[in-house]
């Protein structure tokens, strides 16, 4: 609970540029600025794994990787914004895991006016983990922590400037596709105002 009201806290910080959460001001924001919203589901995940497979691992496994997001532009080229995210795996032989990731990020954009953009962008998540292994004496267990990734790559301008695709390499120092930290990952937004 503690992490939920730390997250619920510093999304509203972001949101908000006074301390006083004047509800005009956020309403001049979100009328002013431009935004976006942007989803990620990575069908893919099984064929990465495959490619770092080790003998300890199971060849055979199920994941799905998937996001939603919206992000505020606050200054030119620089957007804050939410995301929650989230990873569910399993393999034949039993094991399985559930990921909830909420969390909130930054984003910086070079070349803003070309087809072509390059993106930076750093973040922080709660981690929410349920997890279930068969060769374990207690096979259940659960984590709650803090963590951050940091993301860099470009966006594709895919119809006028409204609809983009981003394809980034993101770094955790969580251990992501048994044990490497760098995972490619993609996303399409959806740009209004």
């Amino acid at each position: 609970m503690k992490h939920i009201s730390f997250f619920i806290a510093v999304s509203l910080a972001i949101l908000s540029e006074n301390p006083a959460f004047a509800q005009n001001r956020i309403s001049t924001i979100f009328k002013e600025n431009k935004q976006y919203v942007g989803v990620q589901f990575n069908p893919y995940f099984s064929y990465f794994h495959k490619l770092f497979e080790t003998s300890y691992y199971s060849s055979s496994s199920k994941s799905k990787v998937y996001t939603l997001r919206y992000g505020n532009e606050f200054t030119k080229n620089l957007y804050a914004g939410v995301d929650v995210s989230g990873m569910n795996y399993k393999e034949e032989s039993g094991n399985r895991y559930f990921e909830f990731k909420p969390g909130v990020f930054g984003r910086y954009v070079f070349f803003v006016e070309k087809n072509v953009q390059i993106l930076l962008e750093p973040g922080i998540y709660c981690l929410f983990g349920n997890y279930h292994f068969q060769m374990m004496p207690d096979p259940d267990w659960t984590i709650n922590k803090f963590g951050w990734y940091a993301s860099t790559g470009m966006g594709i301008n895919l119809y006028k400037k409204k609809v983009t695709l981003d394809l980034m390499v993101k770094y955790s120092p969580d251990l992501w596709f048994e044990g490497y930290h760098f995972v490619p990952t993609y996303k399409l937004n959806y740009h209004f105002k």
